[in-house]
C-alpha cells in the first residue's frame, strides 16, 4: 500500500494515480522506495564483485533514509570487508546512537570486534579510532569499561 500525499487515500502500491484524488503517485512512489531500490543495485553491486559501486548506492540510499540501520549495518559490513575500519566504525557509532539494544546491533558490534586486530589498523587510522566516542557506548551496551584488549582480537 502506499497513501497518497494529497488526500491521504491508501492505494495498491502498483498504482500511479491514486484512485481517490486523481494524483499523480509516480515521482512520490519512486521517493518512497528509492532506499529499497538503491540497497538493492548495492547487492547487484556486490554480486558483481563491485564494492565502490555498493558503497556509493548505499551512502545515497542513506541520503534519503539517514536513520536506517539496515543500509548502516550493510555498509559496516561492506567496510569490514575492504578493510576500511575508520568508515565501518563510524557507520559503527551511529547504528550505536540509534539501536543500542538491538541485538542485531549487538551482533555486528561483536563482528567488528572481531575482525579489528592491530595489525589491520594503520597507527592514523588506530589513533582515530581510539578517539571516537565509542568507549561511551560500548559501556553503555555491556557495563564493563572499553579497552582495546577487548575490542581486538591478536593474531
Amino acid at each position: 500500500m502506499i497513501r497518497c500525499p494529497v488526500c491521504s487515500h491508501n492505494n495498491q502500491s502498483e498504482n500511479d494515480i491514486c484512485e481517490n484524488c486523481k494524483c499523480d503517485l509516480v515521482e512520490y512512489k519512486n521517493l518512497v522506495f528509492a532506499p529499497d531500490i538503491l540497497y538493492n543495485r548495492a547487492i547487484d553491486a556486490i554480486k558483481h564483485k563491485d564494492s565502490e559501486k555498493a558503497k556509493k548506492y548505499l551512502i545515497y540510499a542513506l541520503e534519503i533514509s539517514p536513520k536506517d540501520t539496515g543500509i548502516m549495518n550493510f555498509l559496516v559490513r561492506l567496510y569490514l570487508s575492504t578493510k576500511e575500519y575508520t568508515s565501518a566504525m563510524n557507520y559503527m557509532v551511529e547504528i550505536l546512537a540509534i539501536t543500542p539494544d538491538d541485538e542485531r546491533t549487538i551482533e555486528l558490534m561483536n563482528e567488528v570486534s572481531k575482525r579489528i586486530s592491530r595489525q589491520d589498523i594503520e597507527k592514523k587510522q588506530f589513533d582515530e579510532f581510539m578517539n571516537m566516542s565509542f568507549a561511551d557506548y560500548y559501556k553503555m551496551l555491556t557495563g564493563n569499561e572499553f579497552s582495546i584488549d577487548t575490542l581486538c582480537t591478536t593474531k
